[in-house]
């Protein structure tokens, strides 16, 4: 049986700063207005199931 497990990580105000990707990392960062993503997730604009399991698990921890 294949299994994969998945954590996730619940940070509040974070400010940017300095990066250190390793040499063959590329990061985008996009900031966003939560509701916006929430409705994102829900009309399937949003389709990674990581990143819609994270946006639900969140809205139900933080009572959104």
């Amino acid at each position: 049986c294949y299994g994969e497990t998945l954590y996730l990580y619940l940070a509040q105000e974070l400010t940017f700063g300095a990066t250190h990707p390793d040499e063959d990392e590329f990061l985008d960062v996009l900031t966003m207005p939560f509701d916006e993503l929430f409705a994102q997730v829900m009309d399937g604009t949003v389709t990674d199931a990581k990143t819609v399991a994270t946006v639900l698990k969140t809205k139900y921890l933080l009572g959104l």
